[in-house]
């Protein structure tokens, strides 16, 4: 086999992987997050565009509650929304005092489609 071509399938699966990665619990599409392991409801998305406009900084969630590498944010516990009403994940701040409560406006994150 030529090592032109495998140096090339190297760099090309490279790029195939970079530009489709998968996760367990989310797909990513530039900014939001889409996490479809939600059982009955809808995909609830995380947008880091709403949560950069009202004030919050990576380093609020990164790498406290949320690790920045894809796939890595279960803490050791499911991210349901029962961990959730626990203080997990995005009950860390959406509790009813810093932001809504995560079992409050279940639309505000559940939406029907991309």
């Amino acid at each position: 086999m030529n090592f032109k071509w495998i140096i090339f399938g190297f760099f090309f699966s490279l790029l195939i992987f970079h530009a489709h990665p998968y996760s367990a619990f989310a797909k990513s599409d530039g900014g939001d997050i889409y996490y479809e392991d939600t059982k009955a409801k809808p995909p609830a998305l995380f947008s880091h565009e709403t949560h950069k406009q009202v004030g919050n900084k990576c380093t609020d969630c990164h790498d406290k509650i949320f690790k920045q590498k894809k796939g890595t944010a279960d803490q050791g516990n499911a991210m349901t929304m029962k961990s959730m009403k626990k203080g997990l994940f995005c009950g860390s701040c959406h509790d009813g005092k810093q932001a809504f409560k995560v079992s409050r406006y279940c639309k505000k994150c559940h939406v029907k489609s991309r």
